[in-house]
């Protein structure tokens, strides 16, 4: 966990605050801003919604070592948004801050946690008629990358690449692995 920053530090010295968790979602749909209190919470020049739409965060955890830590974020959204969502979430980005509320239901200090960075997005619908979205994201070590598979006809290799030779015996490397030696 990050040490307590001067700004959080100040605010929890003060008697009447209460801990708030605040969550950023640059989802390709549009800026999505929850946080886990009721209602409507205006900071930052923008409008944050209570429960009902972080159904839950999990994997969330710090150590003293690096490493890569992933996270899924599940969402309850209207059935309207539901129907609408993108699901290019890939190489966006969720953010995470705990904070302190003061009487006058105002955040008087933050501290951000961490910056995942999504990867995949599933949709499902409960039981009990929620509409959920999990995204599952990455936070740490952003600089490593996943490699995106690309798959191609042999007809779609010649029509991306027609110069190319060989496309016709691709399918003859399928499921076989194939070592490099030195020359």
């Amino acid at each position: 966990m990050p040490k307590i920053s001067a700004a959080l530090k100040q605010a929890l010295r003060q008697r009447a605050v209460r801990p708030v968790r605040l969550v950023e979602v640059d989802h390709p749909s549009g800026l999505f801003h929850a946080w886990n209190g009721i209602g409507q919470l205006e900071y930052d020049g923008k409008t944050w919604l209570g429960p009902g739409y972080i159904g839950a965060i999990s994997g969330l955890r710090s150590t003293s070592t690096p490493q890569i830590t992933s996270i899924t974020a599940q969402l309850i959204v209207t059935p309207e948004a539901y129907e609408q969502l993108s699901d290019a979430v890939r190489g966006r980005a969720i953010k995470d801050w705990r904070g302190a509320l003061n009487d006058q239901h105002q955040v008087v200090g933050t501290q951000l946690l961490g910056t995942y960075i999504m990867d995949t997005q599933t949709s499902s619908i409960t039981d009990d008629g929620n509409y959920v979205v999990s995204i599952t994201a990455q936070g740490g070590m952003h600089m490593i990358e996943r490699a995106n598979p690309q798959y191609y006809s042999p007809e779609a290799l010649k029509a991306a690449y027609p110069s190319a030779t060989g496309a016709d015996l691709l399918h003859l490397m399928e499921n076989k692995d194939d070592t490099w030696r030195a020359s």
